[in-house]
């Protein structure tokens, strides 16, 4: 019996390592340097700006690739990137990747890559978001950690900037051991 039971328990963590992952880098788009906000409400031309902030994982962050993308009552004016960045390839509308180059970002520190002064010129609702870079083949949406050969990892996107609207936090599927470790 005692048998049987180890070899049931070994199963269970082999088949629990298969489903591993790394731990989640998230990013997200605030319209605040403290990253609490993300609605931006208006009936004619007012001023906003976007950040685009990261929150590395355990493993840090060396590198990014993404785009956002704006509706057509946005219009965005001077774009600011992080000084640490070292490399910058393409635009945020196109789709960019930057590298902090040999300085990784701290895991559970938040980190920006870049902050957009914009406008919006009317009322109709609308959202800001990061989506995949369609310049990376495939397009990608995600990060480099700093582990060893700064493998990529997809990101988990925390939220978007809401234009006259309200939204909540963005949610995505997660790992059965994540939702374990909240009980």
């Amino acid at each position: 019996m005692k048998r049987a039971l180890l070899i049931a328990f070994g199963l269970m963590l082999v088949a629990g390592s298969a489903f591993a992952q790394a731990d989640s880098t998230y990013a997200g788009l605030f319209t605040d340097e403290a990253h609490t906000t993300w609605t931006v409400s208006s009936t004619g031309f007012t001023p906003f700006t976007v950040y685009i902030y990261w929150l590395p994982s355990q493993f840090g962050l060396s590198s990014a690739e993404f785009k956002i993308t704006a509706p057509s009552n946005v219009i965005l004016s001077t774009i600011t990137a992080n000084p640490d960045i070292a490399v910058s390839l393409g635009t945020l509308t196109a789709g960019i990747a930057v590298s902090f180059g040999l300085n990784c970002e701290a895991a559970g520190v938040w980190v920006w890559t870049h902050h957009v002064s914009c406008f919006l010129t009317s009322s109709a609702e609308g959202i800001i978001e990061l989506v995949p870079d369609p310049s990376a083949i495939p397009p990608f949406l995600g990060y480099a950690s700093c582990e060893p050969g700064y493998p990529p990892y997809p990101i988990r996107k925390f939220m978007n900037i809401c234009l006259n609207s309200t939204c909540g936090v963005a949610t995505q599927t997660t790992t059965w051991g994540a939702i374990k470790s909240l009980f």
